[in-house]
């Protein structure tokens, strides 16, 4: 064979085998549901009110971010996964909400939100959940947002997807799911199996778990009892009496971090922005076996102290809901050890309904009527 006529045959073998594989993914982002990129995906929430829950993408901070600039709301809640339950059927229309939690992780990432939105528009009131481990010194939360990834081109969009899928495919999370290859389902076309709207990605479309067009999260599968997470607390336990994943052992806030809150404050003071700040909840059981460690009660007691100095130095509202029963909320009303549930959240944004920032916006009246008419612990407003 000459060397031509096998060059030849090298090309052709690699280009079918590249097509091949390219046609393969693309077939199963389809499949899957989760073909769509970032931008795609924030126009058609608008325009649809669909839930979104992607599983391949795992960028939901620039999703938020690309949410929050797009809909321009006049109250923004910024924090950690620990302030996704606030929804905006929780504040009446005077001014318009959404729920940007996620989007900070660290402090640093909370700063360099408001810098990035705050290019674009100006809102009149945001509300902080300062996450117990910010403050501390031990524990380092993984940043790994690829922020090139909505102004890349198309092919590293595309191959950041394909090993996405890849890595899900081997680790079995997809199988896990119930998400078969070859299976007649067409993902596409399923609709939330709780709230019964149109979905984007794998885990709004087979539980139900996603993010809604206010930002706040709904946990399909929990809500309807099709999935158990941390029954009975069990590893939020493990993790405080190991000392890691968030629960690391300290003493004391970290003043460094703690300095970065006043510089987040600052910062929205000086853009004009009012602010509200407060601790988001934890069980009930799981504060007190913290303030029953020996290994944590003394962090506990300088994250309490040092938190409200600084909001009374900086002369801003806070409000400490570290325990879920401070607010008048229970351990049912939870979805593990520290996150809150909605019905949990409805109780915590009512007990702000006297703030003198945000008292004139909680829709007091309907959360009540919210609360008092559920049946479900983890979930209080009527599906539309």
């Amino acid at each position: 064979m000459s060397w031509k006529r096998w060059n030849y045959l090298f090309f052709t073998m690699f280009l079918a085998s590249t097509i091949s594989i390219i046609s393969t993914c693309e077939y199963l982002l389809y499949r899957f549901n989760e073909n769509l990129d970032i931008n795609q995906s924030v126009e058609k929430q608008i325009n649809e009110n669909i839930i979104y829950g992607r599983l391949l993408l795992g960028q939901d901070a620039i999703y938020k971010i690309k949410m929050t600039k797009k809909l321009k709301p006049e109250i923004v809640a910024v924090g950690s996964s620990r302030v996704m339950q606030f929804r905006h059927e929780f504040f009446n229309n005077t001014l318009t909400f959404y729920n940007a939690g996620g989007v900070m992780p660290n402090i640093d990432r909370g700063i360099e939100f408001i810098n990035d939105i705050t290019k674009e528009y100006t809102p009149k009131i945001v509300i902080i959940g300062i996450d117990l481990w910010s403050l501390n010194g031990n524990f380092n939360e993984k940043d790994d947002i690829k922020r090139d990834l909505i102004e890349s081109n198309l092919i590293q969009r595309r191959l950041f997807l394909y090993g996405s899928l890849f890595n899900n495919l081997t680790n079995g999370n997809i199988r896990k799911l119930g998400a078969g290859l070859f299976s007649t389902v067409n993902y596409q076309e399923l609709l939330d199996p709780f709230e019964h709207r149109r979905t984007i990605g794998l885990l709004a479309a087979i539980n139900g778990d996603g993010f809604r067009s206010d930002g706040s999260y709904q946990y399909g599968g929990i809500i309807s009892g099709k999935v158990i997470n941390d029954k009975d607390f069990k590893d939020t336990h493990r993790r405080i009496v190991n000392g890691v994943s968030r629960f690391e052992y300290a003493s004391e806030v970290d003043r460094k971090r703690l300095n970065k809150i006043i510089k987040l404050i600052d910062l929205l003071k000086n853009k004009g922005i009012q602010v509200v700040v407060f601790a988001p909840p934890f069980a009930h059981e799981i504060y007190e076996a913290m303030n029953n460690s020996q290994n944590h009660k003394k962090f506990l007691q300088s994250f309490h102290m040092s938190i409200k100095q600084v909001c009374k130095q900086e002369n801003v509202n806070f409000y400490d809901f570290s325990d879920v029963t401070w607010y008048g909320s229970n351990d049912n009303e939870t979805i593990d050890g520290f996150h809150g549930s909605e019905t949990s959240y409805a109780k915590l944004a009512l007990a702000m309904k006297n703030d003198s920032i945000l008292g004139r916006y909680i829709n007091k009246d309907q959360i009540i009527q919210y609360i008092s008419k559920t049946n479900n612990p983890k979930y209080c407003i009527p599906i539309q």
